[in-house]
């Protein structure tokens, strides 16, 4: 299985199908070898996970997650890093949990020691995040089907057919439009106190090009000496044609973090944002 996987991703492989025009015959193909009844299996550190899937770009979400280094683009290293951080206890904000797959692990490294809170508006990921809670027995999350911004009302999520993991307030997504949805957005440090949550050890923020926004409504959250760690993805297609994305990297250090490392991955930016 890990042979096989190492060699879907390889960069020529797929320049190969491309060519050939089986590249989607091929996704799918390899779609129903490692989830043959819809459920994908994964253990990173020794947490094990199961996840529902139901098209070829969701096991390509999971396994940036949760493979190592075969695949460059991946997030196994933010992954990892928030494990480490949170293996003692403590509280975790997932800020645009998608499916679930940071939730689902987290919560299960943190189990009784800790709680899970997971923000996600858009109606699709978010059924898909319980589905996937109450397979795994993940009982340690509160979710949310809300955006955080920096102002409370409603707003229009842009949504894609294929690649609901991208919807976004924001950017268009990567395939393409399909349509919108009304959501509510909630500022973020107001919703804190209002639901009366605990203050979060980390974050991870993932909000499709919405970012400067979710930071500027958490600012009191993010600076409170509690929250040591925030893992930050910065969208290019938002900041490059602007100002760049080193305001919102000075915007972190203002909130005390001042050990902020910046790497490249796919059609972004990961930080991770550290205080000293």
């Amino acid at each position: 299985m890990g042979f096989l996987k190492r060699l879907a991703y390889r960069p020529e492989l797929s320049s190969l199908a491309g060519l050939l025009r089986i590249r989607l015959l091929a996704r799918w193909c390899y779609f129903r070898f490692v989830a043959p009844r819809g459920i994908m299996k994964v253990e990173v550190r020794g947490i094990k996970a199961r996840f529902r899937v139901k098209a070829p770009g969701e096991v390509r979400t999971i396994e940036g997650a949760t493979l190592g280094g075969e695949i460059t683009w991946g997030e196994r290293d933010v992954l990892e890093g928030l494990m480490d951080v949170l293996r003692g206890g403590g509280v975790f904000y997932d800020v645009g949990a998608n499916f679930g797959v940071f939730s689902v692990l987290l919560g299960k490294v943190l189990g009784e020691n800790g709680q899970v809170i997971a923000f996600e508006p858009d109606t699709r990921n978010f059924a898909r995040l319980q589905e996937n809670l109450k397979l795994n027995q993940v009982e340690n999350v509160k979710c949310f089907r809300k955006a955080l911004s920096d102002k409370s009302g409603q707003a229009s999520l842009l949504v894609s057919k294929d690649e609901p993991w991208t919807s976004s307030l924001s950017i268009s997504p990567r395939s393409g439009i399909a349509g919108s949805e009304v959501v509510e957005i909630v500022e973020g440090d107001q919703f804190v106190a209002e639901e009366r949550l605990p203050p979060p050890l980390a974050v991870k923020i993932d909000v499709e090009g919405h970012e400067a926004t979710v930071i500027r409504g958490l600012q009191k959250t993010l600076s409170d000496p509690a929250c040591k760690l925030v893992m930050l993805e910065i969208h290019l297609a938002t900041w490059m044609a602007t100002t760049g994305f080193e305001p919102i990297l000075e915007l972190m250090r203002s909130l005390g973090f001042q050990e902020i490392k910046v790497y490249p991955r796919g059609f972004e930016q990961q930080a991770i944002c550290r205080k000293g």
